[in-house]
């Protein structure tokens, strides 16, 4: 999942279509921002960008499918996105709900897999190793 669904993948993937799409509205978020980073294409998506909708969508149902085959095999009662991403909220948590209500084994008959997004985004790892000092 690290090579297809994480952040730098999400990065990796907005630079290509920006190669392959220079006019898009993508390519400008890039010019005005400076940068690719992880929040690119949401600026572009709210820009109302296709070539974003369609990167998004295909970015979404990758991580969706990782995101089933863990919850198949682990059924957890949750499952939270965390780092820079997560500050995107439902834009992420509808759309990967619904195909993992739609993917998982035995669909929502059994015990519901909630996905949400971690509420302390890039600061966790931080957070998490300061507390190992306490």
């Amino acid at each position: 999942m690290e090579a297809e669904v994480s952040a730098s993948a999400l990065i990796k993937r907005v630079e290509e279509k920006i190669q392959r799409y220079p006019r898009s509205r993508l390519a400008k978020v890039k010019e005005r921002e400076g940068v690719v980073d992880g929040r690119t294409l949401f600026y572009a998506l709210d820009e109302g960008c296709k070539v974003a909708k369609n990167l998004l969508d295909e970015f979404l149902g990758d991580l969706g499918y990782g995101l089933v085959n863990l919850a198949n095999i682990f059924r957890p009662q949750m499952i939270l996105i965390g780092g820079g991403i997560s500050a995107e909220g439902d834009k992420l948590t509808i759309p990967l709900q619904k195909y993992v209500d739609e993917n998982i084994y035995g669909g929502i008959d059994f015990a519901r897999t909630v996905v949400a997004c971690a509420t302390l985004g890039n600061k966790a790892g931080i957070i998490g190793a300061a507390n190992l000092f306490r």
